[in-house]
């Protein structure tokens, strides 16, 4: 399983089917979560891709990110998840797990809004993102 580098928006370059190890810490516990890459979206206004929870991850279920510009030059940020409490002693964890869902999605905004500021840097302030 590839793992990707921490704190660090990447460009995915995986596709269906690929194996990721990601990684995260809890306070002092690190936290392992297997994923499997179920689609990935490359259109020339909208970019993305799923992730679906293997054994071992905290949650059962997929979680989509979509990146999409409207013909108003307008861009939105889809995040889609379906998921329940994962298997063996993660079952005892998913209250925890709901708790903390908030912080994982915040994760992912500040992961997006930095190339989104970059992009409108270059462009000159003239593209607006959704929430």
């Amino acid at each position: 399983m590839r793992s990707p580098t921490p704190g660090r928006a990447q460009e995915p370059r995986d596709s269906p089917g690929t194996a990721v190890q990601l990684r995260c810490c809890l306070g002092p516990v690190p936290i392992s979560m297997p994923i499997r890459v179920v689609y990935v979206l490359d259109e020339p206004h909208r970019k993305g891709f799923a992730f679906g929870a293997l054994a071992g991850h905290p949650v059962s279920g997929e979680v989509a990110f979509i990146v999409e510009r409207f013909p108003d030059d307008s861009v939105w940020f889809t995040l889609r998840s379906l998921s329940g409490p994962g298997k063996g002693l993660w079952w005892i964890a998913y209250p925890i797990v709901v708790l903390l869902r908030g912080r994982f999605q915040n994760s992912y905004l500040q992961a997006l809004a930095e190339p989104l500021d970059l992009l409108e840097a270059g462009d000159n302030g003239s593209h607006g993102h959704g929430s």
